[in-house]
Formats: structure tokens, sequence, C-alpha cells
């Protein structure tokens, strides 16, 4: 609108001039998860001012396809309410449905959310809410593709809406026993200051059951044979596998060095003793795997 245009203008000046004299922060402790410090809140926070301007409710929740890309700073098309939230899966098999969360407001919202009407009671146990954080790149590309889960408030989700931001609340799914049946419920979305939101939510149920171990061999390049390979530390491998497993991974990777180096004589034969200490561990840690697959990169030799 023209009336606070000129506000927006000069406010739009400051922050560009903080942008281009800004300089890399200090990396300890450092998360790439937007907005990443004090310069892309405001930025964030001066595009909420601008939807206020434009009359745009403090909280819209909105829906598209749950694998469509989602930048930090989209937002619905149109002010019609949401689709229902609908998820077709077998008993045994994750499936996952999603809402998005826009925040109007100049500071951070905070969101309670709990799932009603299905079976098991509110937020059932098979449930899992996750939140989607939007994590910058190298390439400097943010995606939304994180997806912690959401801290608990009671017996509510809590979901933290920055300013100026969208959220993508993602709703994982995985029933062991229900029976064969459409099941219909809520999504109830409060917010602290007061007000809530629904969106109506449909789970399928078909009459079949998700294998507990797989045929198809999965996996991808997660090197847990090491410490120090695609943020796999010491700490964290164990949660990782876990999860990994989890979600039917069974064909785990090996970086070159647990592949031991062998000494080899003239007649071709291996000298003893061998460590395969490296290897043997890795083996411990997926004692169930279909496959084990070794990355050499031998480069000119081998």
């Amino acid at each position: 609108p023209p009336d606070p245009e000129a506000a927006f203008t000069a406010e739009l000046a400051k922050v560009t001039a903080r942008t281009e004299a800004w300089e890399a922060p200090d990396m300890t402790g450092f998360r790439a998860v937007l907005p990443v410090d004090e310069l892309e809140t405001d930025i964030f926070r001066l595009l909420a001012s601008v939807w206020r301007a434009q009359g745009k409710p403090a909280l819209r929740v909105w829906n598209m396809h749950r694998w469509e890309m989602l930048d930090a700073y989209d937002e619905p098309s149109t002010p019609a309410p949401p689709e229902p939230v609908e998820v077709h899966l077998m008993n045994n098999e994750w499936r996952a449905g999603t809402i998005n969360l826009t925040n109007a407001e100049a500071e951070p919202m905070r969101v309670h959310l709990r799932v009603t009407g299905l079976p098991g009671g509110d937020n059932p146990p098979y449930l899992k809410v996750r939140e989607v954080l939007t994590v910058g790149t190298r390439h400097f590309v943010p995606v939304s593709a994180a997806l912690p889960d959401a801290p608990r408030d009671g017996d509510d989700y809590l979901i933290t809406i920055p300013s100026g931001m969208t959220r993508q609340v993602w709703l994982s799914f995985k029933p062991e026993d229900l029976p064969a049946d459409t099941y219909t419920g809520r999504i109830e979305l409060t917010r602290a200051a007061g007000g809530t939101q629904v969106v109506e939510l449909k789970l399928v149920v078909y009459p079949l059951r998700f294998p507990d171990e797989t045929t198809l061999c999965l996996g991808g390049w997660e090197e847990s044979d090491g410490d120090h390979s695609y943020g796999i530390t010491k700490e964290n491998k164990a949660a990782v596998i876990e999860h990994l497993k989890e979600y039917c991974v069974n064909t785990p990777w090996a970086n070159g060095p647990s592949m031991w180096p062998a000494q080899v004589d003239e007649q071709g034969a291996i000298k003893l003793p061998v460590d395969t200490t490296r290897f043997d561990n890795w083996i411990r840690l997926w004692p169930k795997a279909r496959m084990y697959m070794v990355f050499l990169n031998c480069g000119d030799s081998f």
C-alpha cells in the first residue's frame, strides 16, 4: 500500500547497508538455521511488517504437497482455508502429511499443536510431529529439509515460527495394528496469544502390512564406519544408525580405510597379521544388514 511505502523503503535501505557491511560471524556454536543472525532476523521482520500493512492475518495456515520445495518467505497464494490433510498407508509403514504456518507478527510466534479424534487419543503414539527447519547450504541456497522432533509442552507439541517466515510442520504416522478403515480427526493449532485454527485430517489405513524387513537394499553413503564423515561423530553415531534402521536402511556404507591395507608377498599371499578392527566394529553396528558396501576410492591403483 502507498501510505507506509516510504517508511518501508527507508527501513529497506538500512538493512541493505547492513547487508553490504556484513562480516561472517564466529563459527563457534554456529547453526545454519534461518534466521542465522540478527540481521537476517530483521530482514524477515521487515517482511512481516509488509504483510501486516497488506492486512494479512497474524497467522496463516495453509498447505502444499509435502515434497514441493518451500522457501522460508513463501506465503499462500489465496486467503482460502487449508485443504484437509489426507494420509494413506498400511500398518507398519511411515507416511506423512504437512501444513504450513506463516507468521506476520513482529516477534516469533509459538503455536500449540494437538491432533484429536484419531484412535489412541490426542496425539496418538503412532504419530511423530516434526518442525521443518530451513537450513543454509554451502551453495547459499537455503532448503527446508531438516526434520527435528517438535518439542512438547505438556500434552501438546510446540511449534515456533520466526517473524516473517513460514514454518512447515511434518506429521509422520506409523500405526502398528489399526483396523483397516478411514479415520477422521483434527489438527488443532492454538496460539499462545489466544485463538485456535483447525485443519481437518483423514487417515486411511489399508488392509495390508508393511514388512518388518524389506527385500529392497536401501542405503545412502552414510559411511558409519568412521567418526568424521557427513556429520557423524562419536557422540551421535548410535542415534544416527538407530534412526536409519527405523526407516528401513539395511545396506550401510563404509569408507576405504575399513577395507584394511594388507601387505602382499611376491607370491600374492597376504602377510599376517592384518588389523581388521575398524571393519569388525562397523559390522557389529549393522548385524542384520542385507549387504555391506565399501567405497574404496582407489584412484589409479588397486
